[in-house]
Order: structure tokens, then sequence, then C-alpha cells
């Protein structure tokens, strides 16, 4: 939890330059640069806290059970890639366990 204890230094952080803030009179230009350090420690600490939340939503959930297809029916399964940008990619498995990845029609393909 290095990620959570990174945002709660950063708050005491933005606190500290607040308190600053008031000690040198909101209308001196200290004043002003520390309430920008504090501003911007804020929204630092922000991102950090909703992208650990993310990721722990990411890490924690289990992928999505294929269904099982009766005798001879195809069943399909799609992957919806990864956020790196990996294309989707769909796969059609028969009861017997033969797998096929259609391929794409020359209209996706780089020409």
């Amino acid at each position: 939890m290095v990620t959570i204890a990174s945002a709660r230094s950063n708050d005491q952080l933005v606190e500290t330059a607040r308190q600053g803030v008031a000690v040198l009179g909101p209308d001196t230009p200290a004043a002003l640069r520390l309430e920008n350090i504090a501003r911007f420690l804020d929204f630092i600490s922000e991102s950090i806290t909703r992208a650990a939340e993310q990721a722990r939503q990411v890490l924690h959930t289990s992928p999505e059970q294929p269904r099982t297809a009766p005798n001879n029916e195809v069943q399909t399964t799609v992957d919806r890639g990864s956020a790196c940008g990996a294309p989707p990619r769909i796969s059609l498995r028969r009861a017997g366990g033969a797998v096929e990845t259609p391929r794409r029609t020359g209209a996706g393909r780089g020409r």
C-alpha cells in the first residue's frame, strides 16, 4: 500500500502549505506559490488514490467464464483486448474442443 501512503503524505504537505498561506497572508507572492503547490499536490493525491482504486477493481475481479455449449453447438468467446490497445479477438469453440479464430476481411487490414 505504498501508493496510499504516498497519497496520505501528499495530503500532509497540502495541509502544511495551506497553513503557510494563512501565516504569510493570502495576498503575498509566497502565499500564492504555496496555494498553487497545495492545489497541485491535492490534484496529484486524488489522482493517485483514484488510480489505486481502479487498479484494485481490475486486479480483484475474476475473468468472465465462458458458457458451456451443448453437443454440437458453437460457443463464441470475445476477448475485448487490453487497455494498452490490443485489438479484440473472437474465438469459436465447437463442443468437440476445436477452436477457430475467424480471420479479418480486407477492410480491417492495413494495406
